[in-house]
This record gives C-alpha cells, sequence and structure tokens, in this order.
C-alpha cells in the first residue's frame, strides 16, 4: 500500500526522475541540500508522531485541498501499525528538477527510515518556495 499526498505537477515530475534511471539532478540555485534535508526529517517527525495536520500545513493550498487529517490517517495507520516504532534514517539523497512545461524549479528527497519491523521509502518534494508537494510512502 503506498501513501500518496501530492500534487500532479510534482508527482509526474519526481517520477519521471526517478523512472527513468537519471542520475541525481543538481538542486536550483534556490534551493539549500541541507535546508531541503532537514525539512523533510521534520516531515517524517510529523509522520512519526502521527500530527498529520502539521504535514498539511507544510503545504500549498493545492496540497490543503487535495487531503485531509483523517484521510491521511487512514492511509498511514495501518502502515505504521505495521512496522512499528521508528529507529533511524539509514539513507538520503536529495535531488532537484525543473518542469519543462512551466519553468517551475522542485527539489525533493528520497529518505529511508528503519522501522522495529521494516523500512520505508519516502518521497519528499518541494516548490520553489519551500512549501509541501509532495508526501508518499513505499
Amino acid at each position: 500500500m503506498k501513501l500518496k499526498i501530492t500534487t500532479l505537477a510534482a508527482g509526474i515530475l519526481l517520477c519521471s526522475v526517478l523512472l527513468c534511471g537519471c542520475s541525481k539532478m543538481e538542486l536550483g540555485d534556490m534551493f539549500d541540500e541541507d535546508a531541503v534535508l532537514r525539512k523533510s526529517e521534520e516531515a517524517i517527525g510529523y509522520f512519526n508522531d502521527g500530527d498529520y495536520q502539521a504535514i498539511i500545513d507544510m503545504g500549498g493550498d493545492s496540497l490543503k485541498d487535495e487531503i485531509t487529517v483523517e484521510d491521511f490517517d487512514a492511509q498511514a495507520a495501518p502502515k505504521k501499525e505495521k512496522l512499528g516504532a521508528f529507529k533511524e534514517i539509514t539513507k538520503e539523497e536529495v535531488l532537484g528538477t525543473v518542469d519543462k512545461d512551466t519553468g517551475m524549479n522542485y527539489a525533493g528527497s528520497i529518505i529511508t527510515a528503519k522501522y522495529e519491523h521494516g523500512r520505508l521509502k519516502f518521497t519528499i518534494s518541494y516548490d520553489e518556495d519551500m512549501k509541501l508537494v509532495q508526501f508518499a510512502i513505499k
């Protein structure tokens, strides 16, 4: 089961980068790699604490219109219950890309986290204003 909370543009954008097997793309000048990782780790902390409203609040209006706390919980709770307690982040990668149609820059992180009974891979993306546009787990 996958939890996907995304805007269409960022989801297509990040998926195309990942599915093409492209090498890591450089972040645009408006992004700082450490800031992207810190913000992503913050979102994962909210996820682990079950504070889904805080994750939603990290996004822009389009994200806030797409999902409710109840929807988020319904999708996340079974996964979290199965995995048990969060242990540590084991891998982090940051990438960037530009939407060719709009010229918008996006930053994303792919973070693997270890839990008591398994692992989750988080794909988290931000627009140029560092507003959350995608929060997906697998």
